[in-house]
């Protein structure tokens, strides 16, 4: 039994951030039917990277669109749209990243949604919200990272900003979206009322940029690229150790910290400069200092080193690589990765929750779905339609 038991969502999602969201909820076990287009395919089930050619073989697809079921549904054929009110209907969570005034057209805002099922929940979550000046405007991860300033900060000093190697924001994003869809269930439950969510890809991605925000409100300084290094701290950075291409991160914000690190690396006669017996003595000959480290991890494995150090009350971490992460025995332990078998993609593994429910664990029900291929089961179970009703809706061509 899930937590989410009994909860019903009906997800008219595009790409990422959104159906990213609606997984959290389906891994908890609540209902969840992914309204989709054969006529317009989401492109996420064919983005890279991907295993083969063909629709569904993308391993985004794989990442989010587990315990969910797919209708396929024209919303642009005259009676699309009276599907999409059934669904409206039966669900607790209606829930959709479109632009700005898309849902208009269908009769899905939340003023007409609501009069249909007066205890809906519907969230709205696109790049910039539903309202101000820019609302309209639409928008990617890839463009949100440098509008809410990531890309600014990404990079060294001397060198071009760099965006992040995945539009960030739409990784961010679900996590608030999927806090506030439970925060609005429990006002539901207590009060009868609907509930009316409008999240922002821009606004929920600043929360991770606060020490900037701070910095410049505080002390009028904008803060710019900073490679590896910090303010605050020296060392700070990843260092080179023994093997191909193998990197240790270290950090030390304090004296004492410094001084752990030294005895640690074995006292070593450069260590007691005075040069570097301050944190502003580190900062100012920081360059020499990295590279006076890194002629110590080069010696040992990037665990050694992380082992020596945190034996000392010195924190350091490896540089883990994607196969790394894989064959990490923390994340094995925990089983962390849920692997399901899906036709297009054979056997594949994708993030399971980050967080364990004690009595009411989440848990892996069944694979993707094709486009579709739950139109039957959506509409005779879940929407209750007659076998004559669920014909005609066929032979119109609505499921396309």
């Amino acid at each position: 039994m899930g937590a989410l038991d009994g909860v019903k969502v009906v997800d008219f999602g595009w790409q990422l951030q959104l159906p990213l969201a609606t997984q959290f909820l389906a891994d908890n076990g609540a209902t969840v039917v992914r309204v989709e287009s054969l006529t317009s395919i989401d492109s996420m089930r064919v983005a890279p990277p991907r295993r083969g050619e063909g629709v569904g073989v993308s391993g985004w697809f794989g990442f989010f669109m587990c315990n969910k079921y797919s209708l396929a549904l024209n919303l642009k054929h005259e009676r699309g749209p009276e599907i999409a009110r059934k669904l409206v209907a039966w669900a607790d969570i209606m829930a959709h990243n479109f632009t700005v005034g898309t849902v208009d057209h269908w009769g899905l805002d939340y003023e007409s949604v609501r009069k249909i099922n007066p205890r809906i929940i519907v969230l709205e979550s696109n790049f910039l919200g539903q309202t101000g000046p820019h609302a309209r405007q639409p928008g990617f991860g890839v463009m949100g990272v440098a509008q809410c300033g990531i890309t600014n900060f990404t990079g060294w000093p001397d060198r071009s900003p760099v965006n992040p190697f995945v539009g960030y924001t739409d990784l961010v994003t679900p996590r608030f979206s999927a806090s506030a869809l439970m925060a609005a269930l429990e006002y539901r439950d207590r009060t009868g009322q609907s509930v009316y969510l409008d999240s922002a890809q821009l606004e929920t991605s600043l929360q991770f940029i606060a020490t900037p925000l701070l910095q410049y409100t505080a002390n009028g300084i904008e803060t710019g690229r900073m490679g590896n290094e910090c303010p605050y701290a020296a060392p700070h950075g990843a260092y080179r150790c023994k093997g191909d291409d193998q990197w240790c991160t270290i950090a030390t914000f304090n004296d004492g910290e410094w001084q752990a690190l030294v005895e640690a690396m074995g006292k070593p006669e450069w260590a007691t400069s005075s040069k570097f017996a301050t944190l502003l003595g580190r900062k100012q000959n920081e360059a020499a200092l990295n590279s006076l480290i890194e002629s110590w991890t080069i010696n040992f494995t990037r665990d050694e080193v992380m082992e020596k150090l945190q034996a000392a009350g010195v924190a350091a971490g490896p540089v883990e690589s994607s196969a790394d992460i894989f064959d990490d025995p923390q994340l094995q332990a925990r089983g962390h990765f849920w692997y399901h078998d899906y036709s297009e993609l054979g056997r594949f593994p994708y993030n399971g929750p980050s967080y364990r429910l004690s009595k009411t664990p989440a848990q892996f029900r069944f694979s993707p779905p094709e486009i579709g291929e739950n139109n039957e089961y959506v509409c005779r179970e879940l929407l209750r339609m007659t076998e004559e009703e669920y014909i005609n809706y066929l032979v119109a061509g609505v499921f396309e």
